[in-house]
Formats: structure tokens, sequence, C-alpha cells
């Protein structure tokens, strides 16, 4: 009687094993057409993103159920729903919380800027720090340094709109260096451009137009550097008017 039972339970959990299996992929064909419809018709991608939830939460796959509500805060967020985006991530950040491998952590970690930056356009600046040092944290203990560049980025962005520009100047120098090291070009402009800005508020009209002639002296290599070239032209003509 107990080889029979043994035998059944084996059998159960190869079963069980079988159909975790069958629902992942599932789940990730799901996805992939999702991300594949994101530029033509989020509406079909939203109604796959949420199949793909209930199959994963069916399951028991975290992640998948997880990277299925990430999907929808995206696509919320690009029909300006932004509540709806932020509830979403804040379910998904919960789901994903207590899972430690490098793809869950990432995706928690894009998840966490993300919240930021509706916290940000909704003025909730302090708020907004609060995630992005969350993110930070966990970029730099398991070294995720492109996720780092965005994320300084942004929170010195939420502390130049706070007026805390001490801080925000500090930060803005982390993702230039950041972004140096990483050879990003372009968000190497960008937080150069945030730096003049910032150095702009604070009153230190020549500071900036260093940073802006930084912009204009820069050997762009995949950028189209009229673009950038311009603006920084235009900044520079701003902290004039401004003495």
């Amino acid at each position: 009687m107990m080889s029979r039972n043994l035998i059944l339970y084996s059998v159960l959990i190869t079963l069980a094993i079988g159909a975790r299996a069958s629902a992942k992929q599932e789940v990730e064909l799901l996805h992939k057409q999702a991300y594949e419809l994101l530029d033509t018709d989020l509406g079909k991608a939203l109604l796959l993103s949420k199949e793909a939830e209930i199959v994963a939460k069916d399951a028991g796959l975290e992640f998948e159920e997880a990277n299925s509500l990430f999907i929808q805060a995206y696509i919320y967020r690009q029909f300006d729903e932004l509540g709806k985006s932020f509830v979403i991530n804040l379910k998904a950040l919960e789901i994903l919380r207590p899972l430690k491998d490098d793809t869950s952590l990432i995706t928690y970690v894009k998840i966490l800027l993300n919240t930021g930056e509706i916290l940000k356009q909704h003025y909730a600046y302090v708020d907004a720090v609060k995630y992005y040092d969350e993110a930070i944290a966990i970029a730099k203990k398991h070294q995720f340094t492109d996720r780092l560049i965005r994320l300084y980025y942004s929170k010195a962005m939420s502390l130049r709109h706070n007026r805390d520009y001490d801080y925000a100047l500090s930060e803005i120098k982390k993702a230039l260096s950041a972004a140096l090291k990483a050879n990003n070009e372009y968000m190497y402009v960008l937080a150069l451009n945030q730096k003049g800005l910032i150095e702009k508020d604070m009153g230190r009209s020549e500071d900036a137009r260093k940073s802006y002639q930084t912009i204009i002296d820069y050997q762009f290599e995949r950028l189209n550097s009229s673009e950038y070239i311009g603006q920084a032209w235009h900044n520079i003509a701003v902290t004039f008017k401004m003495e």
C-alpha cells in the first residue's frame, strides 16, 4: 500500500511540475505577443497582459504574475491613467519583494523607478525620492550600473523641482559619472543639461553655461547633435537674460 501511495504521489508531483512548466510557456508567449503590440495596439496588449496575469497567478508563477502587472502599468501610463498605473505598480512590488534572483530584482528596480516617475509627475517629489532611494540601494548592491544612471537622474530632477539644489547637484554628478562609465551618450548629455538647469536655479549662471558648453563641445557619436546643441545654446541665452 505504501509503495502504491509513493508512486501516486510521484505521479502527481510530475503532473504538477509539467502543468507549471506549460503555464510558464503560455505566459511567456502572451508576454511576447503583448510586447510586440506596445507600439501598435495598446488595447490588445493590455488584454494579453491581463490574460497572462490570470494564468500566472493560477499556476503560482510569482515573477511572471508581477511581470504581467508591469506591462499593464506601462500601458496605463501610456493611456495617461496614472492612478491605475500607480496602484498596479504597488501590487507588482508586493509580489516581487520576497524574490531575490537578479531577474526579479531588476524588474523590482524598474517598477520602483516607474512608481517614482508617477509621483514626480504629481509633484510628490519627497515621496518619489523614497522610491528612487530604495531602487538605488538595490542597484548599487547588485551592481546594476545601467539602472543607476536613470535613477540618479530622476532623483536629481525631483530634488531640483523641490528646490533642494545642493542635493540635486550631488546626485546629477553621480548620474554623469555612471553614464561616462557605461558609455551611455544619451544619458550623459541629458545629465549635463540637467546639471546646467540645477546650477541656473542656484543662481550660478557661469557654472550653468560651462555645463551647456560641454554639450556643445561634446564629440557626438550616436545622437543627432543638432537637437542637443541647439538646446544648449538656448539655455545659455536664458542664463544671460537672468543676469
